[in-house]
């Protein structure tokens, strides 16, 4: 890949959880980074509203697939990713090159805003 292709800035949010003072315990998602990725779109949601066999679903899907330069120890947590409004949930990961040189990550985003209407 060609680092040109790294044109889109993506934040990767890592899940903590903490105790509150009532020992319950609390569960939030926290910016661990923002870094440079290749974004390739592979399903686009809007396709499907209009189709009446969907249209009665509770969500829309997007998947895409984010490619990163390396491979950090972030993303081997519990992770998920922030772009261009959505949040991207991780479907896979796996490195790319003959010594992994790229990590590409295939993320799925839902949408539930077609049914607001």
């Amino acid at each position: 890949m060609n680092t040109g292709k790294l044109d889109r800035r993506v934040e990767v949010e890592t899940f903590t959880s903490s105790r509150n003072q009532f020992g319950e315990v609390e569960k939030s998602w926290s910016v661990d980074s923002t870094r440079w990725a290749s974004f390739e779109a592979r399903i686009s949601p809007s396709k499907a509203f209009g189709d009446p066999d969907v249209q009665g679903q509770p969500t829309m899907r997007s998947l895409a697939i984010f490619t990163f330069r390396g491979t950090p120890s972030v993303f081997s947590q519990d992770l998920r990713l922030s772009y261009g409004g959505k949040t991207w949930h991780p479907v896979q990961i796996g490195e790319q090159g003959t010594r992994g040189e790229w990590t590409a990550i295939v993320a799925e985003a839902f949408d539930n805003s077609a049914l607001d209407g």
